[in-house]
């Protein structure tokens, strides 16, 4: 065979090999990112229904187990704003369990991640979030931050935002302000229509821990709005509505107690959800 003939047959076969090899890794990758692609979802959904259980802490950890499957993903990261958030808005911790500020770190740098690339109304949810989760730290101690600045980031990107509303009502109300301005801020998160729950949540929340006639009577006109509207509140924040509604001031002889049972009893059957 002429060496001519020989590279020739060398190099055909060396291109199809090359061709072969080519496909062979296509196919792999195509493979590879189906079985990615799959595994995500799985975590997606395991996650979505912790978060329904209110179990965050697996919920984030199944999210973490996610973004190392597929760190790019825009479902994993915004379910893990979903998860920051709510976690945030649900807080509960123990000395065996933690601190608030345990928490927060943990979540902030999903939330300011988030604040970089979403859509206008989304950068004000995780912004007055941001501000919330600077409340938690100063209820640990961190007294030099000033929730308030992200609040008004959030209204500055949404004007109408619930959460920045709610929260900065709240926040106003744990400063000891202006109740009337508290107030504003909780009405215009309600006429928004949005996280309605949470809202009432936090306005009842600061009311009835500023006890004062003011706070009282303006704490009755909520109860009167809930009744009017049928909205839902839970067993907890109508007992809290009730208790400090029906209060007897120091002092006061013992069958004012009677009558305070009595107005906490036709308070909680008035507002019970039909």
């Amino acid at each position: 065979m002429q060496s001519s003939t020989v590279m020739k047959w060398v190099g055909g076969t060396t291109a199809i090999l090359t061709l072969v090899f080519g496909l062979q890794r296509v196919v792999t990758s195509v493979s590879d990112a189906r079985v990615k692609r799959n595994r995500t979802n799985e975590l997606l959904r395991t996650a979505k229904l912790q978060l329904a259980d209110r179990r965050y802490d697996e919920a984030w950890a199944t999210l973490q187990q996610a973004e190392t499957v597929n760190s790019t993903s825009t479902d994993v990261h915004s379910a893990q704003e979903d998860v920051a958030m709510e976690w945030l808005d649900n807080i509960r911790v123990t000395p065996s369990e933690g601190t608030f500020t345990d928490v927060v770190r943990k979540v902030s740098p999903v939330l300011v991640r988030g604040t970089l690339s979403s859509t206008a109304t989304r950068r004000a949810d995780l912004t007055a979030h941001l501000g919330w989760a600077d409340f938690l730290l100063w209820r640990d101690g961190r007294v030099d931050l000033r929730p308030d600045d992200q609040y008004r980031r959030a209204i500055a990107l949404d004007s109408t935002n619930a959460y920045a509303h709610a929260m900065w009502g709240h926040w106003i109300l744990w400063q000891h302000g202006s109740i009337d301005e508290a107030q504003s801020h909780f009405a215009t998160a309600i006429r928004s229509g949005s996280h309605r729950q949470l809202v009432r949540g936090l306005q009842i929340s600061a009311l009835t821990g500023v006890r004062d006639s003011t706070a009282d009577a303006a704490l009755t006109a909520v109860a009167n709005e809930i009744r009017k509207s049928g909205e839902s509140v839970s067993p907890d924040l109508r007992r809290r509505m009730a208790e400090t509604i029906c209060r007897v001031p120091p002092g006061r002889a013992g069958s004012d107690y009677v009558a305070r049972d009595r107005c906490i009893a036709a308070f909680l059957n008035s507002t019970n959800p039909r």
